[in-house]
C-alpha cells in the first residue's frame, strides 16, 4: 500500500473501534475502575467487598484452565476394539455396514432395501433404516437428493428384464444411541471409519462409495 492507502486504512481501524460495542465482561471492568476511581475521590463511597470484578474472574477462569485436565479420548469401546459401539474414534466419523443377505450369501454393505413404487427415493430410504436397523433407530436424513449411487450387473443367469440395477445412498445422522436389531436379512452390523471399510466391503463397491464418503 501506498502512504494514502495506508492512511485510508488506519482511520477505518480507527473508526470501527471506536464505533464497535463493548462484550459484557468490557462493560463490567469498565464499571469496576469507575467504582475504583469513585472510592478513590471519596473514602466514604461504599464498595462491596464481597462482588467479583471482571478482574477476579479473569483471574479464576486463568486458574481453572491451567487446572483443567481433558478425558482421554481412548474409550473402553477402543481398548476393546467393540465396533459395534459407537463410543470408539471419537475423532472420526463413523459409518454404519450392516451384513445383509444379497441373493443367498451375506455380504457386509451399507443398509439398503428395494424401492417400493409411489415413494420418493428419501421415503424410501427412510423406511429402510427401520426395516434394516429396527424401529428404535432415531436418525435423520439430510437433504432430499442422494450423495450418491452404486451401479451394478445382474448375473447372466438372472430372468430379469433389466440388466443391472443402482443403489442410490443418502446420508443420515444417528440422533441417540441404541442397539441395532439384527434378524433373517441382517446378522450383524458395526461402527467403521473410512479405512476401515475397505477391510469388509467388495472392492467394487468401495470403490463406488469412496467416492462420496467424506469425513
Amino acid at each position: 500500500m501506498n502512504e494514502i492507502e495506508r492512511r485510508y486504512n488506519a482511520m477505518l481501524v480507527e473508526m470501527e473501534l471506536e464505533r464497535s460495542l463493548l462484550s459484557d465482561h468490557e462493560v463490567r471492568h469498565k464499571q469496576d475502575l469507575l467504582r475504583a476511581q469513585k472510592q478513590k475521590e471519596n473514602e466514604d463511597f461504599d464498595l462491596d467487598s464481597s462482588m467479583q470484578t471482571a478482574q477476579d474472574f479473569e483471574d479464576a477462569a486463568v486458574e481453572e484452565l491451567q487446572n483443567f485436565s481433558p478425558a482421554s479420548r481412548v474409550t473402553d469401546a477402543d481398548r476393546n476394539n467393540d465396533r459395534q459401539s459407537i463410543h470408539r474414534k471419537l475423532d472420526r466419523k463413523l459409518l454404519l455396514v450392516v451384513k445383509q443377505k444379497l441373493g443367498n450369501d451375506f455380504q457386509w454393505v451399507f443398509p439398503h432395501a428395494a424401492w417400493c413404487e409411489g415413494q420418493s427415493l428419501r421415503e424410501s430410504a427412510e423406511g429402510t433404516l427401520s426395516r434394516r436397523c429396527g424401529a428404535r433407530v432415531e436418525a435423520q436424513i439430510l437433504g432430499n437428493a442422494p450423495i450418491g449411487f452404486y451401479k451394478y450387473k445382474y448375473p447372466t443367469s438372472s430372468t430379469a428384464p433389466y440388466v443391472g440395477g443402482k443403489i442410490f445412498f443418502y446420508t443420515a445422522q444417528l440422533l441417540k444411541d441404541c442397539t441395532l436389531q439384527t434378524g433373517d436379512d441382517v446378522l450383524d452390523y458395526l461402527w467403521l471409519t473410512r479405512e476401515e471399510l475397505a477391510e469388509l466391503l467388495a472392492p467394487e463397491y468401495y470403490k463406488a462409495i469412496n467416492k462420496f464418503v467424506f469425513e
